[in-house]
């Protein structure tokens, strides 16, 4: 059996960057964090593909993909930390377990390529593995697409305490990267917001800027509108998790608790850990 382990990644703010001729130059530029959570995969030689996720066995096409890219039949146990469609990043983290467990002798640099490019293959995202290969807390996507050149590169952000809220169903990232309204203006508004936070690279200015890109974008549900405005009449600080009906909240989850009320809430913190093998028998 092997063992492996990814963080998850939340994006804050982002536009799709679509351009070159192979789904290494494409993606997005974007602005995300790496949380110390994320997602543990457990894999073991199959004579035919099996995923369960979460405890239930699913047709999971990302994670079948990888195994075919790799050349192998795994049977996978994934287990999240955190829920599923709520903008963490989970298809990514999973997708990069996987190909952790199902690689035969590459290295890491190749599972984020296969993860890439499988995801971008579903629609299930276009940053988060760039994201979370980069070796810092506080990921910024320079330039869409995933290359090990110095397209991601890391800020000096980081946050010792984290809380995230979940506070509505999951939202379907395929959708809604799939409609070209929406992609032409995130391009609009995704450039703005990220050359505005550039300028400063502060907790600020990731809250403010993050802030502006979900409200213009007009991506905020009233449950994720009216909880960021409840923290922020308190003196707290939150912003959307791309896509989800949830929100990152720099404070603890006792004080969160308090504003909020009885909504799903997580405690975490960021890290710069890199995705790794935790268990190799």
């Amino acid at each position: 059996m092997k063992v492996a382990y990814c963080p998850a990644h939340i994006t804050c703010m982002f536009y799709p960057s679509d351009f070159g001729p192979a789904p290494l130059d494409r993606g997005s530029r974007g602005v995300g964090i790496k949380l110390g959570m994320g997602t543990t995969v457990r894999a073991v030689e199959s004579y035919a593909p099996y995923v369960t996720i979460d405890g239930s066995h699913t047709y999971a096409p990302v994670s079948l993909e990888v195994m075919r890219r790799c050349g192998t039949n795994l049977r996978l146990d994934i287990v999240n930390d955190l829920p599923v469609g709520q903008g963490f990043g989970t298809s990514a983290s999973g997708a990069i377990a996987t190909a952790i467990c199902a690689s035969k002798g590459g290295t890491l640099d190749d599972v984020y390529r296969i993860a890439h490019d499988v995801e971008l293959m579903n629609g299930t995202g276009l940053g988060d593995v760039a994201g979370i290969s980069c070796r810092a807390s506080q990921p910024i996507r320079l330039e869409g697409g995933y290359a090990n050149d110095g397209r991601v590169v890391g800020s000096k952000i980081a946050f010792q305490r984290l809380t995230l809220a979940v506070l509505g169903p999951p939202v379907s990232t395929s959708k809604t990267l799939s409609d070209p309204k929406i992609k032409d203006r995130l391009r609009e508004v995704g450039s703005k917001c990220m050359d505005e936070f550039l300028e400063e690279k502060t907790k600020e200015a990731l809250f403010r800027t993050s802030n502006m890109f979900s409200r213009e974008m007009g991506l905020e549900s009233e449950e994720v509108s009216n909880a960021i405005e409840a923290l922020e009449r308190k003196g707290v600080r939150s912003a959307m998790c791309m896509l989800g009906n949830s929100i990152f909240i720099d404070s603890n989850e006792k004080a969160v608790r308090g504003i909020l009320g009885d909504v799903e809430l997580y405690s975490t913190h960021t890290t710069a850990s890199r995705p790794q093998i935790i268990q190799k028998e």
